[in-house]
Protein backbone atom coordinates (compact mmCIF):
# COMPACT_ATOMS: atom_id res chain seq x y z
CA UNK A 1 0.00 0.00 0.00
CA UNK A 2 2.69 2.37 1.09
CA UNK A 3 4.64 1.23 -2.03
CA UNK A 4 1.40 2.20 -4.20
CA UNK A 5 1.10 5.80 -2.86
CA UNK A 6 4.85 6.21 -3.15
CA UNK A 7 4.54 5.44 -6.78
CA UNK A 8 1.55 7.60 -7.51
CA UNK A 9 3.91 10.52 -5.76
CA UNK A 10 6.34 10.03 -7.88
CA UNK A 11 4.39 9.95 -11.20
CA UNK A 12 2.32 12.60 -10.45
CA UNK A 13 6.00 14.83 -9.56
CA UNK A 14 6.80 13.85 -12.72
CA UNK A 15 3.59 15.37 -14.65
CA UNK A 16 4.01 18.49 -12.59
CA UNK A 17 7.69 18.56 -13.95
CA UNK A 18 6.59 18.12 -17.52
CA UNK A 19 3.67 20.37 -16.97
CA UNK A 20 6.34 23.34 -15.92
CA UNK A 21 8.38 22.76 -19.11
CA UNK A 22 4.93 22.80 -21.34
CA UNK A 23 3.96 26.05 -19.66
CA UNK A 24 7.09 27.82 -19.86
CA UNK A 25 7.75 26.96 -23.64
CA UNK A 26 4.04 28.33 -23.60
CA UNK A 27 5.30 31.65 -22.42
CA UNK A 28 8.09 31.82 -24.65
CA UNK A 29 5.71 31.41 -27.97
CA UNK A 30 3.71 34.44 -26.30
CA UNK A 31 7.10 36.50 -26.43
CA UNK A 32 7.96 35.81 -29.74
CA UNK A 33 4.64 36.58 -30.77
CA UNK A 34 4.88 40.36 -29.60
CA UNK A 35 1.46 41.09 -29.13
CA UNK A 36 1.34 41.14 -25.46
CA UNK A 37 1.60 38.89 -23.05
CA UNK A 38 -0.89 36.58 -20.49
CA UNK A 39 -1.19 38.66 -17.18
CA UNK A 40 1.29 37.22 -14.60
CA UNK A 41 3.67 37.35 -17.93
CA UNK A 42 3.00 40.69 -18.22
CA UNK A 43 3.56 41.83 -14.44
CA UNK A 44 6.36 39.50 -14.43
CA UNK A 45 8.17 41.39 -17.44
CA UNK A 46 7.14 44.80 -15.58
CA UNK A 47 9.43 43.35 -12.93
CA UNK A 48 12.12 42.69 -15.13
CA UNK A 49 11.79 45.81 -16.83
CA UNK A 50 12.10 47.42 -13.55
CA UNK A 51 14.96 45.29 -12.66
CA UNK A 52 17.15 44.99 -15.56
CA UNK A 53 16.93 41.33 -15.14
CA UNK A 54 15.95 38.21 -17.46
CA UNK A 55 11.99 37.65 -17.21
CA UNK A 56 12.75 33.95 -16.43
CA UNK A 57 14.82 35.77 -13.18
CA UNK A 58 11.45 38.19 -12.66
CA UNK A 59 9.43 34.77 -12.16
CA UNK A 60 11.54 33.10 -9.92
CA UNK A 61 11.29 36.23 -7.91
CA UNK A 62 7.49 36.68 -7.74
CA UNK A 63 6.36 33.40 -7.69
CA UNK A 64 9.27 32.37 -5.48
CA UNK A 65 8.16 35.19 -2.83
CA UNK A 66 4.28 34.06 -3.36
CA UNK A 67 5.64 30.26 -2.71
CA UNK A 68 6.46 31.52 1.09
CA UNK A 69 3.58 33.82 1.20
CA UNK A 70 1.52 30.66 0.92
CA UNK A 71 3.31 28.54 3.01
CA UNK A 72 2.23 30.62 5.59
CA UNK A 73 -0.97 31.59 4.44
CA UNK A 74 -2.49 28.43 3.34
CA UNK A 75 -0.45 25.88 2.96
CA UNK A 76 -3.28 23.33 2.00
CA UNK A 77 -2.69 24.98 -1.48
CA UNK A 78 1.00 24.23 -1.39
CA UNK A 79 3.22 20.96 -2.42
CA UNK A 80 5.34 19.53 -4.46
CA UNK A 81 4.09 20.71 -7.66
CA UNK A 82 4.02 24.70 -5.97
CA UNK A 83 7.74 23.91 -5.38
CA UNK A 84 8.47 22.86 -8.94
CA UNK A 85 5.97 25.30 -10.94
CA UNK A 86 7.82 28.42 -8.49
CA UNK A 87 11.33 27.80 -8.64
CA UNK A 88 11.17 25.80 -11.78
CA UNK A 89 9.05 28.17 -13.74
CA UNK A 90 11.67 31.19 -14.35
CA UNK A 91 14.85 29.23 -15.11
CA UNK A 92 12.88 27.11 -18.03
CA UNK A 93 11.62 30.53 -19.29
CA UNK A 94 14.91 31.69 -19.71
CA UNK A 95 15.96 27.96 -21.05
CA UNK A 96 13.00 27.94 -23.62
CA UNK A 97 14.35 31.96 -24.76
CA UNK A 98 17.46 30.80 -25.54
CA UNK A 99 16.26 27.86 -27.63
CA UNK A 100 13.89 29.68 -29.30
CA UNK A 101 15.39 32.89 -29.77
CA UNK A 102 16.51 32.06 -33.99
CA UNK A 103 12.53 31.48 -34.97
CA UNK A 104 11.22 35.01 -33.45
CA UNK A 105 13.93 36.93 -35.64
CA UNK A 106 11.26 37.32 -38.85
CA UNK A 107 8.20 37.32 -38.25
CA UNK A 108 4.65 37.81 -39.92
CA UNK A 109 1.83 38.55 -38.99
CA UNK A 110 0.55 35.24 -39.54
CA UNK A 111 3.55 33.95 -37.74
CA UNK A 112 3.41 36.28 -34.39
CA UNK A 113 -0.44 34.60 -35.04
CA UNK A 114 0.88 30.75 -34.92
CA UNK A 115 2.78 31.58 -31.91
CA UNK A 116 -0.24 33.26 -30.08
CA UNK A 117 -1.99 30.52 -30.61
CA UNK A 118 0.04 27.78 -29.99
CA UNK A 119 2.00 29.35 -26.71
CA UNK A 120 -2.00 29.71 -25.74
CA UNK A 121 -2.64 26.47 -26.38
CA UNK A 122 0.74 25.16 -24.34
CA UNK A 123 -0.26 27.17 -21.68
CA UNK A 124 -4.37 26.17 -20.96
CA UNK A 125 -3.54 22.32 -21.78
CA UNK A 126 -0.58 22.50 -19.05
CA UNK A 127 -2.71 23.86 -16.42
CA UNK A 128 -5.61 22.10 -16.53
CA UNK A 129 -3.45 18.55 -16.77
CA UNK A 130 -1.69 19.49 -13.66
CA UNK A 131 -4.43 21.40 -11.18
CA UNK A 132 -6.58 18.36 -11.19
CA UNK A 133 -3.12 16.46 -9.65
CA UNK A 134 -3.54 17.53 -6.35
CA UNK A 135 0.07 18.28 -5.88
CA UNK A 136 0.17 21.78 -4.76
CA UNK A 137 -0.77 24.72 -6.93
CA UNK A 138 1.68 27.12 -8.90
CA UNK A 139 1.96 30.76 -8.02
CA UNK A 140 -0.76 32.17 -10.06
CA UNK A 141 -3.54 29.21 -9.07
CA UNK A 142 -2.49 29.65 -5.72
CA UNK A 143 -3.96 33.13 -6.37
CA UNK A 144 -6.88 32.03 -8.39
CA UNK A 145 -8.03 29.30 -5.95
CA UNK A 146 -8.08 31.68 -3.40
CA UNK A 147 -10.08 34.19 -5.33
CA UNK A 148 -13.02 31.48 -6.61
CA UNK A 149 -13.56 30.10 -3.00
CA UNK A 150 -14.29 33.85 -1.50
CA UNK A 151 -16.51 34.17 -4.76
CA UNK A 152 -18.02 30.64 -4.36
CA UNK A 153 -17.52 30.27 -8.31
CA UNK A 154 -15.21 27.37 -10.01
CA UNK A 155 -11.37 28.28 -11.11
CA UNK A 156 -12.58 29.78 -14.35
CA UNK A 157 -14.05 32.88 -12.38
CA UNK A 158 -11.31 33.11 -9.80
CA UNK A 159 -8.92 32.87 -12.51
CA UNK A 160 -10.71 36.04 -14.84
CA UNK A 161 -10.25 37.99 -11.61
CA UNK A 162 -6.73 37.13 -10.79
CA UNK A 163 -6.19 38.34 -14.44
CA UNK A 164 -7.56 41.57 -14.18
CA UNK A 165 -5.51 42.35 -11.21
CA UNK A 166 -2.28 41.74 -12.37
CA UNK A 167 -3.18 43.28 -15.69
CA UNK A 168 -3.75 46.56 -13.55
CA UNK A 169 -0.53 45.85 -11.78
CA UNK A 170 1.62 45.39 -14.66
CA UNK A 171 -0.31 48.82 -16.24
CA UNK A 172 0.83 50.78 -13.22
CA UNK A 173 4.22 49.39 -13.66
CA UNK A 174 4.40 50.35 -17.46
CA UNK A 175 3.54 47.44 -19.69
CA UNK A 176 0.24 48.17 -22.15
CA UNK A 177 -1.84 45.15 -22.75
CA UNK A 178 -2.28 43.44 -26.35
CA UNK A 179 -4.02 41.21 -28.06
CA UNK A 180 -2.84 37.96 -26.03
CA UNK A 181 -3.38 39.57 -22.49
CA UNK A 182 -7.30 40.59 -23.27
CA UNK A 183 -7.61 36.94 -24.92
CA UNK A 184 -6.21 35.56 -22.05
CA UNK A 185 -8.70 37.79 -19.53
CA UNK A 186 -11.78 36.69 -21.71
CA UNK A 187 -10.98 33.14 -22.53
CA UNK A 188 -8.04 31.54 -20.96
CA UNK A 189 -10.24 30.76 -17.52
CA UNK A 190 -13.33 29.39 -19.60
CA UNK A 191 -11.10 27.07 -21.59
CA UNK A 192 -9.32 25.83 -18.91
CA UNK A 193 -12.64 24.62 -17.37
CA UNK A 194 -13.31 22.90 -20.54
CA UNK A 195 -9.65 21.25 -20.87
CA UNK A 196 -10.29 19.90 -17.60
CA UNK A 197 -13.35 18.93 -18.01
CA UNK A 198 -12.16 16.52 -20.87
CA UNK A 199 -9.38 15.37 -18.87
CA UNK A 200 -11.60 14.76 -15.87
CA UNK A 201 -13.48 12.27 -18.03
CA UNK A 202 -10.61 10.34 -19.30
CA UNK A 203 -9.85 9.77 -15.89
CA UNK A 204 -12.74 8.40 -15.13
CA UNK A 205 -12.98 6.16 -18.17
CA UNK A 206 -9.90 5.00 -16.95
CA UNK A 207 -11.26 4.25 -13.47
CA UNK A 208 -13.94 2.83 -14.72
CA UNK A 209 -12.07 0.48 -17.01
CA UNK A 210 -9.60 -0.74 -14.51
CA UNK A 211 -12.84 -1.21 -11.91
CA UNK A 212 -14.47 -3.48 -14.41
CA UNK A 213 -11.44 -5.24 -14.70
CA UNK A 214 -11.13 -6.24 -11.66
Amino acid sequence: MEKEKTKKKLISGIKVICSVIVCAAGIQFLVLAGWGMDPLTGLESALADKLNITLGRAALIFEGTTFCIFLFVDKSLVNFGSFAFCFGIGPCIDFWAGALSGIGMSRSAAGSLLFMVAGSFLIIVSIAYYVPLDFGLQSLDMYSVSIARLLNRRYGAGLTVTYLIMTAGALCLGVRPGITTLAAMTTYGYLIDKVRNIFDRKAENRKNRKGGGL
